[in-house]
């Protein structure tokens, strides 16, 4: 394993522990949820345009996927929000 590798594993690894105590410390999981796709996204945009090996016909099915992933979990936020105020506890 060369060390650039190693240490993309262990980076992956620290971020994955504080997700998890994030997560676990958290009563909005979808807002955190929703945050750290936006920030990893963002964060991981520069690597992505430095690799040649990203096609330019990828980027349109990247976007429409972020775009499907912060959707999704908006819309369990708002199924919650609706069900409990309709007076039905949600389902854990």
């Amino acid at each position: 394993m060369t060390p650039l590798a190693a240490v993309i594993v262990l980076a992956a690894a620290l971020v994955h522990a504080l997700w998890n105590v994030l997560l676990s410390k958290s009563d909005d999981d979808h807002s955190r949820t929703a945050a750290a796709i936006l920030i990893g996204a963002v964060a991981l945009l520069p690597l992505a345009l430095a690799d040649s090996r990203v096609e330019p016909a990828a980027w349109p099915f990247i976007a429409v996927s972020a775009v499907f992933e912060l959707a999704s979990g908006r819309h369990d936020l708002h199924s919650r929000l609706r069900d409990e105020g309709h007076g039905n506890r949600p389902s854990t």
